[in-house]
């Protein structure tokens, strides 16, 4: 499969900053699928959790339209 999401523009509703890190939206399309890593911060992104933020939302510009058949979402494994 072609990930055509692979560093192209990403960008979240909020962004969550635990422990002087941003946990930003371009390290969900980085390419790195390692959720074993001990440094997991720096493999995903996240919203912040407050309640006054509302609907979260995360979303990338591929740069062209195409019909997609299939997301593969990589997931922490500490969590």
């Amino acid at each position: 499969a072609v990930n055509f999401a692979l560093n192209k523009y990403a960008s979240q509703s909020t962004t969550l900053n635990f422990n002087n890190f941003e946990w930003t939206a371009d390290k969900a399309i980085d390419g790195n699928s390692n959720g074993s890593n001990p440094d997991i911060s720096k493999t995903c992104s996240a919203t912040s959790f407050t309640a006054s933020d509302g609907i979260h939302t995360w979303d990338v510009d591929i740069g062209f339209q195409i019909i997609v058949t299939t997301v593969t979402v990589y997931g922490r494994n500490d969590a």
